[in-house]
């Protein structure tokens, strides 16, 4: 509402730049007034002596043409004609009709709810200027005492403004202009006018100006209403259905439900059902990671305890060596169990640092290495067009993971003697990014269930016998961290499983 309020800054600046308007009038019509007192003046001063009679002619000769009230002053300040007073005794002799009243607009309703609080405000602190008891300053007071009146007798053009107070508060403009003759100043041209049309036309620029300001208000109040619908009041369920899909322990109850909307809100609905929805899932990842982990690692305590029960309860030296040996065994196991989750853990919350490495060497290193390790296996590596200036942003300590976990799996499921392929090769995908290309092949029996081999713990092996299940979810972990994929599926010619990788080629 306070921003849609600023639709009334027009208005307001209209009423604001009214006192510019009137005194643009005001301008205006004094220029009026000496334009015809010059004309006048100039007549008169063709004579020796100013008279009443040619006083009285001009002023009659110019058959009320003038707006303003014109007098004639003789050179000691007496009044020899009035415009007012000849016009009006011909007008009561040709037509005696009453004028019409003119309507105030002050006295609507409109105009006396806009003016109030400035009414309110002149009852404490008073009019600006006293007014005159009178519409016009010289009905009780002497020409001569005008000081317009005094200026013009000495030569000078001399003006006067004047609050009256005459029925209807208005200013009155006096504007005096010498008649001059070849023997100095004979008389003076008084014209006077006063600004009751122009203060009637300003009331109605005003009452105007004010049913637009009632308009704008309208406007910002409809406005106002349809955001607090549109926008505030979504936003408010929004935050009722984040405040209810949390749970008293701090959990998320699932994703929050999408607005069927178009629009920003829309879209921020659908963003914060997006985001809630990942971070559920990754904290149901999260807990069935624990319950795996302490699934895996109950097995080996187990066995620890079975077999350090038979140790102290047994007499046989040979049996006790062979309980101690099997539970060195399984303290190995729980011990390669917690070093694969806070090798996870250390992966998933980010907190690698970013490296450069160049991946063709990097994973002939790799190679070079296993193919040491594993001799009963032939690693042949096939680099098409990977350059040795390519790098990837990971540290080499992390390329070596990727390549040993992926080889070291295949060298497990794999037949002896037999070849375990790595190919690197650049690639496009996705969306035109620059990527390379890691492929790592065998000629094992495949996988049965591709879409599960990355899952944390699971092996599809009947006996895990060394095998954890860890190997291929920190290569998931590693390349997804990257900011690359990582794909697992059965090779299409021959027997044999493949895992492609794809990682972001740094600039």
């Amino acid at each position: 509402l306070l921003l849609n309020g600023l639709i009334v800054f027009l208005p307001v600046a209209a009423l604001l730049l009214l006192d510019t308007y009137e005194e643009q009038l005001l301008d205006s019509l004094e220029r009026s007034l000496v334009q015809q007192g010059r004309m006048l003046a100039a007549s008169l001063s063709l004579e020796d002596e100013v008279t009443r009679e040619d006083a009285t002619r001009l002023i009659a000769a110019l058959q009320g043409r003038h707006e303003a009230r014109l007098r004639v002053l003789d050179a000691e300040g007496q009044l020899l004609a009035d415009s007012s007073v000849i016009e009006n005794t011909e007008a009561e002799a040709s037509d005696p009709q009453v004028a019409e009243p003119v309507e105030d607009p002050r006295e609507s309703l409109l105009y006396r709810i806009a003016s109030s609080p400035v009414r309110a405000a002149r009852d404490l602190i008073g009019n600006p200027e006293p007014a005159l008891p009178s519409a016009d300053f010289y009905i009780t007071s002497e020409y001569a005492n005008g000081r317009e009146v005094q200026a013009a007798l000495e030569g000078r053009y001399g003006a006067a403004t004047r609050v009256s107070a005459g029925g209807q508060i208005s200013v009155t403009l006096y504007s005096a202009l010498p008649i001059e003759t070849e023997g100095g100043v004979t008389g003076v041209v008084l014209v006077s006018q006063s600004t009751f049309r122009i203060l009637q036309d300003i009331y109605q620029v005003r009452i105007d100006v004010f049913r637009v300001f009632l308009w704008c208000i309208l406007a910002a109040l409809v406005i106002s209403g349809f955001l607090a619908l549109t926008i505030a009041r979504p936003i408010r369920l929004l935050e009722e259905r984040a405040r209810e899909a949390v749970d008293e322990r701090g959990r998320l109850r699932g994703a929050l439900p999408t607005e069927k909307r178009r629009d920003e809100i829309g879209a921020l609905s659908h963003s914060l059902s997006e985001l809630t929805g990942q971070i559920h899932d990754y904290t149901r990842k999260i807990e069935g990671f624990a319950a795996d982990a302490s699934h895996e690692l109950k097995n080996p305590l187990a066995s620890i305890a079975a077999s350090c029960e038979i140790a102290a309860s047994t007499t046989d030296p040979g049996r006790r060596d062979q309980m101690l040996q099997r539970a060195r065994i399984d303290v190995k196991r729980a011990e390669s169990i917690l070093g694969g989750m806070r090798e996870l853990s250390h992966i998933d919350a980010g907190t690698d640092t970013a490296g450069r490495t160049p991946v063709a060497d990097a994973v002939d290193a790799a190679v070079a290495e296993l193919s040491r390790s594993l001799d009963s296996f032939t690693i042949h590596v096939e680099n098409d067009g990977v350059s040795r200036e390519v790098c990837v942003g990971l540290s080499a300590e992390r390329v070596y993971q990727i390549v040993s976990n992926l080889v070291e799996n295949a060298a497990t499921i794999a037949p002896t003697q037999t070849t375990i392929g790595v190919g690197l090769a650049t690639s496009a995908a996705p969306a035109s990014r620059p990527m390379v290309r890691l492929t790592v092949t065998d000629s094992g029996p495949g996988i049965e269930e591709p879409l599960r081999v990355f899952d944390r713990f699971y092996t599809a092996r009947h006996e895990r016998g060394e095998h954890l299940g860890l190997g291929l979810s920190v290569v998931k972990a590693i390349v997804d961290a990257a900011g690359g994929s990582v794909d697992a599926s059965n090779r299409e010619s021959v027997p044999g499983a493949q895992f492609e990788i794809l990682l972001p080629i740094l600039s």
